[in-house]
């Protein structure tokens, strides 16, 4: 069943055509949060994605998987300008990340 009502799907659509990059962030210990996921991926039409383990509560990755998104957004709007930005996008070297591509 359709957890979003039209009125708002629609309006989430409209900022997603405008959007370079978009975050999905979900609750592991909860299923109705992880099943929605599939929702909002569906209405984002995501062809490429990337999953990270990350986690708000004791912060692991949260830092490296924003900065990612940032870099692959970066990457993507600078080839289609033909240009990239000088923003560092490095980062700290505490963690490596674990994302993976699906």
């Amino acid at each position: 069943s359709d957890t979003l009502g039209p009125r708002y799907r629609s309006i989430t659509q409209s900022y997603f055509r405008k959007a370079h990059g978009v975050l999905l962030l979900y609750d592991i210990s909860s299923p109705s949060s992880f099943l929605s996921v599939r929702q909002w991926i569906e209405d984002i039409k995501a062809h490429r994605s990337l999953f990270c383990e990350a986690s708000a509560k004791d912060g692991t990755n949260v830092v490296e998987a924003v900065l990612h998104l940032a870099r692959e957004v970066k990457r993507t709007v600078g080839q289609k300008e033909g240009h990239s930005g000088g923003l560092d996008l490095s980062v700290p070297p505490r963690a490596a990340p674990r994302c993976c591509w699906t």
